[in-house]
């Protein structure tokens, strides 16, 4: 499970993992939570939570005061994102992955990818934020990108319904977390960036950096030049 993962030390041996959250309150038994900085809230502090709801061990980037198996990284976020493609089987290295990011128009301009696509004989799941879907399922979306372990969840689903390409819609706010780290796409589009999510952000220039974290690992990339971002 830690393979591509840099381990600064770690303290868990065997453990067997059921999952992976970091959501404190939504630990199972078994699962391995990882304690992530948030905006608002830091994991770490809610640890103790996660342990007695029967987590099996924790990724830290601070070591727990409890003694517990612990596994410490220099990146939770990071860490969570390689954790979650390798409890998956990595089904990203598998696929024909796109992505859209801008302030306006992913949704329609990931819908649009999908449909040529599939007129053009690739079978294509989506993930965005009006729904998750391929052949054999659609569902409603929790968030415009799923969380890693959610997303990794759902491309081994795409991959098992004999899909070759995935069309993802990328918020800002999941380039900021992480979400995508290690996913290597092979294109990137970007649709314009207008000011939004600044109570997020804090800045546009911020916002931009963000969006621009999407490009950093893509074979090719459809920018519209005439947004001066």
């Amino acid at each position: 499970l830690l393979t591509g993962v840099p381990v600064r030390a770690q303290t868990a041996q065997d453990v067997e993992i059921t999952g992976i959250t970091e959501h404190s309150e939504q630990v199972e038994k078994g699962n391995l939570f990882v304690c992530a900085r948030g905006s608002r809230l830091d994991g770490h502090h809610v640890a103790k939570e996660a342990i007695d709801r029967g987590a099996a061990a924790a990724v830290v980037q601070n070591a727990l005061p409890q003694d517990f198996p612990q596994i410490l990284v220099a990146d939770s976020k990071q860490a969570c994102a390689v954790l979650s493609a390798n409890f998956y089987d990595r089904p990203a290295d598998s696929l024909v992955i796109s992505s859209v990011t801008g302030t306006n128009g992913k949704t329609t301009t990931g819908w649009i990818l999908r449909q040529l696509l599939e007129q053009n004989g690739c079978l294509t799941g989506l993930a965005g934020t009006l729904q998750n879907c391929a052949a054999g399922f659609a569902e409603p979306a929790s968030y415009t990108t799923p969380e890693a372990p959610q997303l990794h969840a759902l491309l081994a689903r795409m991959k098992k319904q004999s899909c070759t390409h995935v069309v993802l819609e990328a918020s800002s706010q999941a380039l900021d977390q992480q979400r995508l780290y290690g996913i290597r796409f092979r294109c990137a589009v970007f649709t314009n960036l207008t000011p939004e999510h600044l109570d997020y952000h804090r800045s546009m220039e911020e916002y931009y950096q963000a969006k621009r974290k999407l490009f950093v690992n893509c074979a090719c990339a459809v920018i519209n030049i005439d947004d001066p971002w």
